[in-house]
């Protein structure tokens, strides 16, 4: 969890850095001659805590038998780890 504050906090503005986020901040240094929007973190992936998700479930772990068996699992969206990891809590496992 900690790690995904750190993450969301790396990809907002900030004041002290004359409204550049973190990591433009850094790439800007590494790179002196770096356009206005070349370093943009993307932050269409990230989604509300507490909202409505769906997990797919493999196809190894589906019921073979019935052709209208379930193909996800709903939970809720409780952080983030990193772009790609999400933590969810599913209902139906404790």
């Amino acid at each position: 969890m900690l790690l995904g504050a750190v993450y969301i906090t790396n990809c907002i503005i900030t004041l002290l850095l004359d409204n550049v986020t973190s990591v433009e901040a850094f790439k800007r240094q590494v790179h002196l001659r770096l356009e206005d929007n070349n370093y943009l973190p993307d932050i269409r992936h990230l989604h509300a805590i507490g909202c409505k998700v769906y997990v797919n479930i493999p196809k190894k772990r589906r019921i073979k038998s019935a052709k209208l068996a379930l193909h996800a699992e709903e939970g809720y969206l409780v952080g983030f780890e990193s772009s790609k990891i999400y933590c969810i809590y599913l209902l139906g496992r404790a």
